[in-house]
């Protein structure tokens, strides 16, 4: 039976502790957000709490009307009723906290297990223009954040991907994908997408083949080393390592065409100075159909 929170813009607390948190205003983006979080919730046994952020009106002119509000309490209603059909037995709570959204969802950040949001309509505008709040969420959070496209797969699907470069944020990565993995029978598709170290001598050389040859097993052996440590922790986690000679977005998007979710850490060894997620991440954000996590370090 879905326990329902008071709807009022309370402090958030440890309340939010260990919670898969959502958010949730009745568009199309946020109901595909919404269904991934319950089955989150319900795979991991995590309490489910559903944010509606509703945005205080401006300064009004004597005489004039207020703009209409929306019906906070019945979006809730209509969320918590959505996530009860999806986890009948679970416990989901839910929330109405005053805008701006990006901070509502960045000071849940504090606390929750996991933070999921939805992807905007148009995620190319959004990625060049920074407007949109999941992109804001997904950068400045400090806890993994789901974004979860309108085009997801309602499907459950049985691997994640995740991207991997040695860097400390892609071992953070491996973590969580390795642990996400062990708790249900998925397998880890661990992609390392390399480029020769020297573009303009690749571009006038062309390399044998015994010199491809090494170079794709030097590769595949640093992979090896990278994954070394979450391997050894999760003995029962399915592996396939992919390491290609491509560019990391287009090797990741490939391989997680049918994934449940693509993992990647918040910077990698090509991080955009002045900005918390890499260019890797941004990428995969713009492109991936499924639902992309990042993870901050």
């Amino acid at each position: 039976m879905a326990d329902r929170a008071e709807f009022a813009g309370i402090a958030l607390t440890s309340s939010l502790l260990d919670a898969v948190v959502v958010g949730f205003d009745g568009s199309t983006g946020s109901e595909q957000a919404l269904a991934w979080a319950a089955r989150e919730a319900r795979r991991r046994g995590r309490r489910l709490h559903v944010i509606h952020v509703w945005l205080p009106p401006p300064l009004v002119p004597a005489g004039l009307s207020f703009p209409h509000m929306p019906d906070s309490e019945a979006i809730l209603d209509d969320a918590v009723a959505r996530a009860g059909s999806i986890w009948p037995d679970g416990t989901v709570t839910a929330q109405a906290l005053p805008g701006p959204v990006d901070a509502a969802f960045i000071d849940a950040s504090l606390e929750a297990d996991t933070v999921v949001v939805g992807a905007p309509c148009h995620r190319r505008q959004a990625y060049r223009d920074f407007g949109s709040s999941a992109w804001q969420v997904a950068i400045h959070a400090l806890c993994p954040v789901v974004v979860v496209p309108e085009t997801t797969d309602p499907c459950d699907h049985r691997a994640v991907v995740v991207g991997v470069d040695g860097s400390a944020g892609s071992d953070r990565a491996v973590a969580y994908a390795f642990s996400s993995a062990s708790e249900s029978d998925m397998e880890v598709v661990a992609v390392y997408g390399w480029r020769p170290g020297d573009v303009s001598a690749f571009s006038t050389t062309v390399w044998s083949a015994t010199a491809r040859a090494e170079q794709q097993r030097v590769h595949a052996d640093r992979l090896s080393g990278w994954l070394a440590p979450a391997t050894a922790r999760y003995p029962g986690v399915r592996v396939r390592p992919v390491a290609v000679r491509r560019d990391p977005v287009a090797a990741i998007l490939h391989e997680g065409l049918n994934a449940r979710l693509i993992v990647v850490g918040s910077r990698g060894r090509d991080g955009v100075r002045g900005l918390l997620l890499g260019s890797v991440g941004m990428g995969l954000l713009r492109e991936a159909t499924c639902p992309v996590a990042v993870i901050r370090t």
